[in-house]
């Protein structure tokens, strides 16, 4: 090149000078100077990155491509001014030496360099076109030597405009080389068609991950990009899938498979719920049960307390009449207590009970008299009298064979029983029943006439007789049956649970014909009623008292005369010893 003439080498030159002077330099034919740009977005054609590229260079108006510094992605690249500053020292170098052999004097022309013969260094520039009325109002105008700020307003991507006389495919012509800011200029404003392509692209790529839609917005920064790749951890998210797991829930439906076992359940129960009774009532077992022994109803001789006392009893039932006075066998009631050992189950009258009233009032005294904290046990504080103290009250002995109708027995017991309830005096009361085949009459009479009556009352009692007969036999008159008929009218009645008192039962040894029975067939009846009372728990029996202790006939035609286990000189019949068994293992 120094081989030209002295006028090339001032051309030379001069584009030197202008090189330096911008501090720009043509990358390419295609490649539009970074102060073109600069211009560009100054007057905002161009969208700003809003951040720098590094300390000392321009700031990056456009979105850079992450390989190349200064690069735009429309094929523009801005220098640095580093680079400027290195060019212009090479610059003025090269002037130095070249000024040394030729003296040379270059103007910088605005319009145009002098053209060199080979290749033309003349860079043209277009003529700008002039910009729209309402893009220039719209344009903010920065004071001269300012760069304006990038508007706020979201700039819509620019499609290049039908009226332009460039193609989509061409290049922009070369921009002017200008040495310092240019004032903003609301005419030259070129649209090449590739500017709105790069704008969208962003656009594509959040879309092209749909998953991750918050990385979308680190995305400028080339940095960020490649963490979104081990963002499938979005992916466990199908971990729901136990979720179909309900297969915990058909095991709920077994349960209700076992719950129509327990419904059958209820049917027992309906026994209980028809139950108006008071208080809490035990129900009779064998260990309740108690076998014992009429006692008559006159005063004991001594030879017969010592067979009671031999005989062993716990429980003896005595015969009181409410025609004499409370205290007339006080003395009795001392021998059973200190000399037999044995209680008293108290028969408060016989077939004829008198008058309500008095009725009423003498059953009161005689409780208070006998019974638990009675004045006859503070009298003789030497006996037991939690052991003997009278417990249970029998009003009437069979009443029905007298002259008492069940109306009559039920309004005469009544006011008895309600004044026992009221003063809650400490005393089991026992009703008489009457049970003949089906029959029963006399307990839905007492039900009729007595309100309550199941709170007034402990157990009813029955005599089961039926001369001469196997307890057992099938009849209306069979005392097996009329006794299972008792317990399920009680039941009916809504007193399940109350006791049965079988208060006297007997077979009778005199000769008296079919009513009748020899000693031996007497010990056999008594045994089977001792073990269906023991093994007939439905009945709910509690005491079983066998009638009588000894015979006051000897071979009598008379029926009534010879009920006893013991003869009437005092030796043992076959049943003596079956029963007294029993009453030592069946005490209540």
């Amino acid at each position: 090149m120094w081989r030209f003439s002295p006028s090339l080498r001032a051309v030379v030159l001069l584009a030197a000078l202008l090189g330096v002077a911008a501090g720009i330099e043509f990358s390419a034919a295609e490649e539009v100077p970074s102060t073109t740009v600069f211009d560009r977005q100054a007057t905002g054609d161009l969208p700003s990155s809003g951040g720098l590229s590094a300390p000392g260079h321009r700031p990056c108006l456009a979105r850079c491509r992450p390989d190349t510094a200064g690069v735009h992605r429309r094929g523009l690249r801005l220098r640095p001014r580093q680079a400027g500053l290195a060019s212009r020292k090479k610059s003025r170098v090269l002037l130095a030496a070249l000024s040394s052999a030729v003296p040379v004097r270059a103007k910088r022309h605005p319009g145009h360099s002098p053209a060199a013969p080979g290749k033309a260094l003349q860079p043209t520039l277009p003529e700008p076109s002039p910009l729209p009325s309402d893009a220039a109002a719209a344009t903010p105008v920065a004071a001269p030597g300012e760069i304006s700020a990038p508007s706020t307003q979201a700039q819509p991507p620019r499609q290049p405009e039908t009226g332009s006389s460039q193609t989509p495919g061409s290049s922009p012509s070369p921009a002017p080389i200008v040495s310092a800011p240019l004032e903003p200029k609301p005419a030259p404003k070129p649209k090449p068609a590739p500017e709105p392509e790069p704008e969208p692209q962003p656009e594509p790529e959040p879309e092209s991950k749909p998953e991750p839609e918050p990385e979308p917005e680190p995305g400028p920064g080339p940095g960020p990009e490649p963490e979104p790749e081990p963002e499938p951890e979005p992916e466990p998210e199908p971990e729901p899938e136990p979720e179909p797991g309900p297969g915990p829930e058909p095991e709920p439906q077994p349960e209700p498979e076992p719950q129509p076992e327990p419904e059958p359940g209820p049917g027992p129960e309906p026994e209980p719920e028809p139950e108006p009774e008071s208080g809490p009532i035990s129900e009779p077992g064998p260990s309740d049960l108690t076998i014992a022994i009429d006692g008559g109803y006159a005063d004991w001789s001594d030879a017969e307390t010592a067979e009671r006392a031999q005989l062993g009893a716990a429980v003896t039932r005595h015969e009181w009449s409410p025609a004499k006075a409370v205290n007339a066998q006080d003395a009795l009631v001392l021998k059973a207590a200190s000399q037999v050992h044995t209680r008293i189950h108290a028969l408060l009258g016989g077939n004829e009970l008198g008058d309500p009233d008095h009725y009423r009032e003498w059953v009161v005294a005689f409780i208070r008299r006998y019974g638990l904290g009675g004045s006859f046990w503070e009298g003789h504080p030497e006996l037991d009298e939690a052991r003997y103290a009278m417990r249970t009250f029998e009003l009437g002995n069979e009443p029905y064979f007298g002259g008492m109708s069940a109306g009559l027995y039920a309004d005469t017991v009544r006011p008895a029983l309600e004044e026992v309830h009221r003063l809650d005096l400490p005393a089991k009361m026992i009703l008489d029943s009457r049970i003949y085949g089906t029959d029963t009459s006399w307990m839905d009479t007492l039900y009729a006439r007595i309100p309550s009556l199941n709170s007034l009352f402990y157990a009813f009692a029955d005599h089961p007789y039926w001369y001469g007969h196997d307890p057992a036999e099938v009849s209306p008159a069979g005392p097996f049956g009329r006794i299972a008929v008792l317990r399920k009218r009680m039941n009916e009645k809504g007193a399940s649970r109350k006791p049965i008192f079988i208060t006297e039962y007997g077979e009778s040894t005199a000769n008296c014909g079919g009513e009748c029975v020899s000693e031996a067939v007497q010990a056999e009846h008594l045994g089977e009623m001792i073990e269906a009372a023991i093994t007939r728990t439905a009945w709910k029996i509690e005491m079983v008292s066998l009638y009588q202790l000894q015979d006051r006939g000897t071979d009598s035609s008379e029926r009534e005369l010879e009920f006893g286990l013991l003869r009437e000189d005092g030796t043992e019949k076959p049943s003596y010893p079956i029963v007294q068994a029993a009453l030592q293992n069946y005490r209540g």
